[in-house]
Protein backbone atom coordinates (compact mmCIF):
# COMPACT_ATOMS: atom_id res chain seq x y z
CA UNK A 1 0.00 0.00 0.00
CA UNK A 2 2.80 1.99 1.24
CA UNK A 3 4.61 1.61 -2.49
CA UNK A 4 1.13 2.29 -4.30
CA UNK A 5 1.23 5.80 -2.43
CA UNK A 6 4.52 6.54 -3.70
CA UNK A 7 3.73 5.68 -7.22
CA UNK A 8 1.05 7.88 -6.77
CA UNK A 9 2.80 10.75 -5.52
CA UNK A 10 5.58 10.37 -7.98
CA UNK A 11 3.38 10.24 -10.63
CA UNK A 12 0.99 13.50 -9.15
CA UNK A 13 4.39 15.25 -9.16
CA UNK A 14 5.77 14.54 -12.28
CA UNK A 15 2.48 15.44 -14.00
CA UNK A 16 3.13 18.95 -11.69
CA UNK A 17 5.85 19.69 -12.63
CA UNK A 18 5.80 18.56 -16.69
CA UNK A 19 3.17 21.64 -17.89
CA UNK A 20 5.00 24.18 -15.67
CA UNK A 21 7.91 23.42 -17.79
CA UNK A 22 6.47 22.65 -20.94
CA UNK A 23 4.78 26.62 -20.32
CA UNK A 24 8.05 27.90 -19.56
CA UNK A 25 9.44 26.79 -23.11
CA UNK A 26 6.29 27.29 -25.34
CA UNK A 27 5.85 30.89 -23.49
CA UNK A 28 7.35 32.58 -26.33
CA UNK A 29 5.54 30.83 -28.74
CA UNK A 30 2.25 31.79 -27.20
CA UNK A 31 3.16 35.85 -26.64
CA UNK A 32 3.17 34.93 -30.18
CA UNK A 33 -0.38 33.44 -30.92
CA UNK A 34 -2.13 36.61 -29.07
CA UNK A 35 0.08 38.89 -31.21
CA UNK A 36 -2.09 37.12 -34.51
CA UNK A 37 -5.11 36.64 -32.78
CA UNK A 38 -5.00 40.75 -31.89
CA UNK A 39 -3.82 41.41 -35.50
CA UNK A 40 -6.70 39.03 -37.13
CA UNK A 41 -9.53 40.29 -34.70
CA UNK A 42 -8.62 43.61 -33.16
CA UNK A 43 -11.91 45.29 -31.33
CA UNK A 44 -14.64 45.88 -33.21
CA UNK A 45 -13.59 43.62 -35.92
CA UNK A 46 -16.29 41.00 -35.68
CA UNK A 47 -18.82 43.98 -35.94
CA UNK A 48 -17.48 44.53 -39.33
CA UNK A 49 -17.46 41.08 -40.39
CA UNK A 50 -21.02 40.84 -39.38
CA UNK A 51 -21.57 44.28 -41.25
CA UNK A 52 -20.58 42.92 -44.01
CA UNK A 53 -23.07 39.89 -43.84
CA UNK A 54 -26.05 42.11 -42.72
CA UNK A 55 -28.08 42.27 -46.49
CA UNK A 56 -27.59 38.44 -46.86
CA UNK A 57 -28.99 38.56 -42.93
CA UNK A 58 -31.93 41.03 -43.96
CA UNK A 59 -32.93 39.04 -46.64
CA UNK A 60 -33.08 36.04 -44.77
CA UNK A 61 -35.21 37.47 -42.31
CA UNK A 62 -37.55 39.14 -44.65
CA UNK A 63 -37.69 35.77 -46.46
CA UNK A 64 -38.12 33.62 -42.96
CA UNK A 65 -41.06 35.83 -41.80
CA UNK A 66 -43.06 35.99 -45.51
CA UNK A 67 -42.74 32.24 -45.20
CA UNK A 68 -44.75 32.50 -42.38
CA UNK A 69 -47.09 35.28 -43.36
CA UNK A 70 -45.88 37.63 -41.47
CA UNK A 71 -44.06 41.00 -41.75
CA UNK A 72 -41.10 42.39 -39.69
CA UNK A 73 -42.22 45.54 -37.38
CA UNK A 74 -40.00 48.30 -38.49
CA UNK A 75 -36.42 48.06 -36.68
CA UNK A 76 -36.51 44.83 -36.53
CA UNK A 77 -33.95 43.82 -38.79
CA UNK A 78 -31.85 46.61 -36.93
CA UNK A 79 -32.09 45.49 -33.47
CA UNK A 80 -31.56 42.06 -34.61
CA UNK A 81 -28.28 43.39 -35.77
CA UNK A 82 -27.44 44.90 -32.60
CA UNK A 83 -27.92 41.89 -30.66
CA UNK A 84 -25.78 40.11 -33.04
CA UNK A 85 -23.40 42.46 -32.65
CA UNK A 86 -23.32 43.30 -29.10
CA UNK A 87 -23.29 38.93 -28.63
CA UNK A 88 -20.57 38.28 -31.29
CA UNK A 89 -18.06 40.70 -29.49
CA UNK A 90 -18.93 39.21 -25.72
CA UNK A 91 -18.67 35.54 -27.87
CA UNK A 92 -14.55 36.67 -29.28
CA UNK A 93 -13.83 38.51 -25.75
CA UNK A 94 -14.33 35.46 -24.22
CA UNK A 95 -12.86 33.25 -27.36
CA UNK A 96 -9.66 35.53 -28.26
CA UNK A 97 -7.97 33.80 -25.21
CA UNK A 98 -8.74 30.53 -26.01
CA UNK A 99 -7.45 30.88 -29.45
CA UNK A 100 -4.11 31.55 -28.40
CA UNK A 101 -3.05 28.48 -27.47
CA UNK A 102 -4.53 26.76 -30.13
CA UNK A 103 -2.46 28.56 -32.62
CA UNK A 104 0.93 28.08 -30.26
CA UNK A 105 0.18 24.53 -30.25
CA UNK A 106 -0.47 24.35 -34.00
CA UNK A 107 2.04 26.89 -35.32
CA UNK A 108 5.94 26.53 -35.26
CA UNK A 109 7.39 30.18 -33.66
CA UNK A 110 9.04 30.40 -37.17
CA UNK A 111 5.53 30.08 -38.68
CA UNK A 112 3.78 32.80 -36.22
CA UNK A 113 6.79 35.03 -36.98
CA UNK A 114 5.81 34.87 -40.47
CA UNK A 115 2.09 35.67 -39.50
CA UNK A 116 3.20 38.66 -37.72
CA UNK A 117 5.39 40.07 -40.16
CA UNK A 118 2.53 39.68 -43.09
CA UNK A 119 0.22 41.20 -40.47
CA UNK A 120 2.38 44.01 -39.77
CA UNK A 121 3.04 44.66 -43.59
CA UNK A 122 0.78 47.10 -45.37
CA UNK A 123 -0.25 43.95 -47.69
CA UNK A 124 -1.58 42.20 -44.71
CA UNK A 125 -3.02 45.08 -42.90
CA UNK A 126 -4.96 44.76 -46.43
CA UNK A 127 -5.85 41.36 -46.54
CA UNK A 128 -7.04 41.50 -43.46
CA UNK A 129 -9.61 45.01 -43.86
CA UNK A 130 -10.43 42.96 -46.76
CA UNK A 131 -11.51 39.26 -45.10
CA UNK A 132 -15.02 40.67 -44.38
CA UNK A 133 -15.30 41.33 -48.13
CA UNK A 134 -14.31 37.96 -48.73
CA UNK A 135 -16.53 36.90 -46.28
CA UNK A 136 -19.67 38.14 -47.96
CA UNK A 137 -18.86 37.45 -51.40
CA UNK A 138 -18.27 33.78 -50.47
CA UNK A 139 -21.62 33.53 -48.64
CA UNK A 140 -23.31 35.28 -51.56
CA UNK A 141 -21.68 32.65 -54.06
CA UNK A 142 -22.31 29.82 -51.43
CA UNK A 143 -26.20 30.49 -50.81
CA UNK A 144 -27.87 28.84 -52.78
CA UNK A 145 -25.11 25.85 -52.47
CA UNK A 146 -26.05 25.69 -48.56
CA UNK A 147 -29.78 25.88 -49.37
CA UNK A 148 -29.97 22.85 -51.26
CA UNK A 149 -27.54 21.01 -49.06
CA UNK A 150 -29.13 21.63 -46.37
CA UNK A 151 -33.04 20.67 -47.59
CA UNK A 152 -31.44 17.36 -49.24
CA UNK A 153 -29.99 16.69 -45.91
CA UNK A 154 -33.34 17.59 -44.39
CA UNK A 155 -35.19 15.52 -46.63
CA UNK A 156 -32.72 12.05 -46.78
CA UNK A 157 -32.69 12.56 -42.81
CA UNK A 158 -36.69 12.63 -42.48
CA UNK A 159 -37.19 9.68 -44.89
CA UNK A 160 -34.29 7.61 -42.87
CA UNK A 161 -36.28 8.47 -39.60
CA UNK A 162 -39.48 7.57 -40.60
CA UNK A 163 -38.10 4.39 -42.58
CA UNK A 164 -36.94 3.64 -38.88
CA UNK A 165 -40.02 4.75 -36.99
CA UNK A 166 -41.89 2.04 -39.53
CA UNK A 167 -39.14 -0.77 -38.58
CA UNK A 168 -39.85 -0.24 -35.00
CA UNK A 169 -43.42 0.15 -34.98
CA UNK A 170 -43.68 -3.35 -36.95
CA UNK A 171 -41.37 -5.14 -34.57
CA UNK A 172 -43.04 -3.67 -31.79
CA UNK A 173 -46.32 -4.74 -33.09
CA UNK A 174 -48.47 -7.87 -30.72
CA UNK A 175 -48.92 -9.45 -33.91
CA UNK A 176 -45.39 -9.29 -35.18
CA UNK A 177 -43.34 -12.76 -35.20
CA UNK A 178 -39.56 -13.00 -34.53
CA UNK A 179 -38.76 -11.83 -38.39
CA UNK A 180 -40.95 -8.57 -37.39
CA UNK A 181 -43.48 -9.78 -39.61
CA UNK A 182 -46.90 -9.91 -39.46
CA UNK A 183 -48.58 -13.26 -38.15
CA UNK A 184 -51.29 -14.71 -40.33
CA UNK A 185 -54.68 -14.57 -38.62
Amino acid sequence: MRRLNLIIAAALIALTATPTIGHAQEAPRLAKAKQVIEFALPPGKTREMLESLRPMMEQAMSQEAALRGQVLPDGASERLFEIMSEEMESMMTGLKPRLAPVYAQTLTEAELDVLISLYESPEGRSILDKLPLITNRLSEVMATDMQTFTLRVQERFAVEMQARREVGADAESPDANSDGEQDPQ
